[in-house]
């Protein structure tokens, strides 16, 4: 009796799971990116969060009405790193996906008829452009610690995969600390941002923390593809670093 109770209870907490249709980072492609001609919406969500609480009723008469022929998607930002790739930083954040082409986003909780209007906007659009490009770019860089408690293995992956994140960290660290591991450790996260998307931010971070090490060859070397990445633009910071390394 016991184990037939157990298996009704396993069939029905599966069943739960599956209705909720929460995807990761592993299914994201044969779900959200499946070219099968119909919409995918994808909450980006997380436990924490209330406006997305308040959403999923919606989403699941949405999901149910077959005239719409959409499915919906949920990807916790908490357990996943899509939402990095992509500098996905509200909850919830929602995404129109076609053909794995990118439709169309919503940052906020919204209403049903909101929705349903942005739905029906790209449900018959043709999906035209690049596809979703979601994947994270893979590193060759080694991830060390820093002497600040903060500065943790840990806190560089939790940041691995956002540049946004990697250069507000990266920046920081060279503003408000000298100790010669954590400025290592700064470098570090402005070499895998620029892994992912040389930028200038990224690089003139790069060319200052250098500087700040005593590495001015180094510094110099970061410079010139801070330099390149400008172009014709005129940046104070590149000139005022290059006006000390003379």
């Amino acid at each position: 009796m016991n184990r037939i109770l157990f298996l009704l209870l396993f069939i029905s907490l599966g069943g739960a799971i599956q209705a909720q249709d929460y995807i990761t980072d592993d299914t994201f492609e044969t779900t959200a990116m499946k070219s099968d001609g119909q919409l995918k919406v994808v909450s980006f969500t997380a436990a924490w969060c209330g406006p997305c609480k308040m959403m999923k009723p919606i989403f699941k008469e949405l999901n149910e009405d077959n005239d719409l022929d959409i499915t919906v998607y949920y990807l916790d930002i908490d357990h996943n790193v899509t939402n990095d790739v992509l500098n996905i930083h509200s909850v919830p954040t929602i995404y129109f996906i076609k053909n794995g082409v990118k439709m169309g986003e919503l940052i906020g909780g919204r209403s049903k008829s909101h929705l349903l209007k942005e739905i029906n906007k790209f449900k018959n659009s043709e999906a035209t452009g690049e596809k979703l490009d979601y994947l994270p770019v893979p590193s060759s860089i080694e991830i060390v610690a820093g002497d600040h408690k903060k500065l943790t293995v840990k806190t560089a992956q939790k940041v691995w995969n956002s540049v946004d994140n990697l250069n507000k960290l990266s920046e920081s660290i060279f503003l408000n600390l000298n100790n010669k591991a954590d400025l290592r450790y700064g470098l570090m996260l402005a070499e895998r941002s620029i892994e992912i998307e040389p930028s200038l931010v990224n690089t003139v971070t790069k060319a200052y923390i250098l500087y700040k090490l005593g590495e001015s060859k180094k510094a110099k070397k970061a410079l010139k593809m801070a330099q390149k990445v400008a172009g014709d633009q005129k940046v104070e910071a590149i000139e005022s670093l290059l006006k000390k390394l003379a």
